[in-house]
């Protein structure tokens, strides 16, 4: 694993592999600091990457990072398939929108894990991201080790 990004209390993510990226959100959108380091990185690692495993606890980017986002990957030429998990009805709803605008981009709860692994094309990995996902959400404090 290949961890990045600042330690914070908001976004903490890591490539597993050389083709998947694992976030976790906390409850809050990240600073535009934390915002800009991953986005850095996504454009140095986004043409090998397949899919990207996201798991929030009701935060996630602002309309403004996700236009940053948005206008990064289109620059770079990168497409690769993100799932959202979160339980949070308001974050499945607003994946939900942004999917009519990208199709890239799928929202599940935490109980559809095995799904949204393999909409990500990670199903083989899956052992490998879940364990990247507990460590992660260990950094935010979210769970216990």
């Amino acid at each position: 694993m290949l961890r990045s990004g600042a330690v914070s209390r908001m976004l903490v993510y890591a490539r597993c592999g050389a083709s998947h990226l694992v976030l976790a959100h906390g409850r809050e959108s990240p600073s535009d600091g934390e915002w800009d380091a991953y986005l850095n990185d996504l454009e140095r690692w986004g043409p090998e990457i397949v899919g990207t495993l996201i798991v929030t606890e009701g935060g996630g980017p602002t309309g403004a990072q996700r236009r940053l986002l948005k206008e990064r990957l289109q620059k770079g030429g990168i497409t690769f398939r993100t799932a959202v998990l979160s339980e949070s009805l308001l974050v499945r709803g607003i994946v939900i929108t942004l999917n009519m605008f990208d199709s890239n981009i799928r929202a599940f709860h935490p109980d559809a894990i095995d799904a949204a692994l393999t909409y990500v094309r990670a199903a083989l990995h899956g052992p490998t991201l879940l364990a990247e996902v507990k460590l992660l959400r260990m950094r935010l404090g979210v769970v216990e080790p």
